[in-house]
C-alpha cells in the first residue's frame, strides 16, 4: 500500500511538471510569434507578469491535486487499517479457540490417565474369603462393605437353632459414633481403600479445576461414576461423611455421585443421613 501511494505521488508530480514546461514552451511559442523582432521589449517584460499568473495558477491547481491525494491516502489509509484490526480480530478469536482446543486435549488426556489409574489400583483391591478364594476388584470392594455393614453398622445375635440375624448397632446413631465406627473398620483395609479413594478425589478435583476448559464437566464425572458399582457407592457414602472424606464430599455431592446408590443396601436408621446428604451435602441426622 504504501508503494503504491509513493508511485501515485510520483506520477502527479510528472504530470505537474508536465504541464508547467508545457505552459511555458507554448507561452514561448506565443512571444516569439507576437514578437519576432523583440522591438517591444517593454511588452515583453510585461508578458512576464502573465507567466508569473500562469505559474502562479497552476501551483494552486497542484495544491489542490496534492489535498485531493492526501484526502484519498488518508482514506485508503484507514480502510487499510479497518482491514488489519479486523483481521488481527480474526486472528485473536481463532487464536482463543485453538488455546481452548489445546487445552480441552490436555484435560483429556490427563483425566483419562487418571481414570485408568483409578481402574488399576481398583483391580488390585483384593479379598482373601474363609474358603481361601481370591477375590479382587469391585467384587473385593462389595466383601469389603459387607464386611463393614455386618461387623460395624450391625450387630450379630443369635436366634437360637444355629440361626444368627443381624440388627441395627445403636452406636451408629450419631455422627460421633459412625465416625468412629468407619475409622476403625478402615484402619483394617487402609493399604487397598486409601490409594482407591486418592485415586478417584483426584479425578473429581481435576474435572472441578477444568471448568474454565470443559464446557460440560458432568460428562467427565458421570463416566467415572459409570465405573462404581451400587455397592460402591454405599461404601463412598459413609467415606465421604467420615473424618477421611473431608476433601472428598463437597466434590461427592457437587456431582451428583450418590444418585444411583442402592438404598436397600443402606441400614434403614441411615436413610434420612444419606437423604440430607444427598439434597443438601450436610452430615447430620434429621430429629
Amino acid at each position: 500500500m504504501e508503494d503504491k501511494n509513493k508511485n501515485r505521488v510520483y506520477e502527479t508530480g510528472l504530470l505537474i511538471g508536465a504541464l508547467i514546461f508545457l505552459s511555458v514552451f507554448l507561452f514561448g511559442v506565443f512571444l516569439v510569434a507576437y514578437n519576432d523582432n523583440f522591438s517591444n521589449t517593454g511588452a515583453f517584460g510585461d508578458s512576464f507578469g502573465v507567466l508569473t499568473s500562469l505559474f502562479s495558477g497552476l501551483a494552486f491547481v497542484g495544491l489542490i491535486v496534492t489535498i485531493v491525494m492526501q484526502k484519498e491516502e488518508l482514506a485508503l489509509q484507514r480502510q487499510e487499517l479497518k482491514f488489519n484490526t479486523q483481521e488481527l480480530t480474526a486472528q485473536k478469536t481463532e487464536m482463543t479457540i485453538q488455546n481452548k482446543t489445546l487445552m480441552l486435549q490436555q484435560f483429556e488426556n490427563t483425566f483419562f490417565k487418571t481414570l485408568e489409574t483409578f481402574q488399576n489400583l481398583r483391580n488390585t483391591i483384593h479379598i482373601t474369603t474363609s474358603s481361601a478364594q481370591t477375590t479382587n476388584g469391585t467384587e473385593a470392594i462389595c466383601l469389603i462393605y459387607g464386611d463393614f455393614k455386618h461387623r460395624k453398622l450391625l450387630t450379630r445375635f443369635s436366634e437360637g437353632l444355629g440361626t444368627v440375624s443381624y440388627k441395627y448397632n445403636s452406636d451408629n446413631s450419631n455422627i460421633d459414633g459412625l465416625n468412629n465406627s468407619y475409622r476403625d473398620f478402615y484402619k483394617k483395609y487402609s493399604d487397598s481403600l486409601g490409594p482407591y479413594y486418592r485415586s478417584m478425589y483426584n479425578a473429581l478435583k481435576l474435572v472441578k479445576h477444568s471448568k474454565n476448559v470443559v464446557d460440560d464437566t458432568k460428562f467427565y464425572t458421570n463416566l467415572l461414576r459409570a465405573q462404581l458399582s451400587s455397592t460402591e457407592l454405599c461404601l463412598l457414602f459413609y467415606n465421604s461423611i467420615s473424618d477421611y472424606g473431608e476433601k472428598m464430599a463437597p466434590l461427592v455431592y457437587e456431582f451428583v455421585f450418590l444418585k444411583h446408590i442402592n438404598i436397600d443396601e443402606i441400614p434403614e436408621e441411615h436413610i434420612n443421613l444419606l437423604q440430607n446428604f444427598k439434597s443438601s451435602g450436610r452430615v447430620q441426622f434429621s430429629p
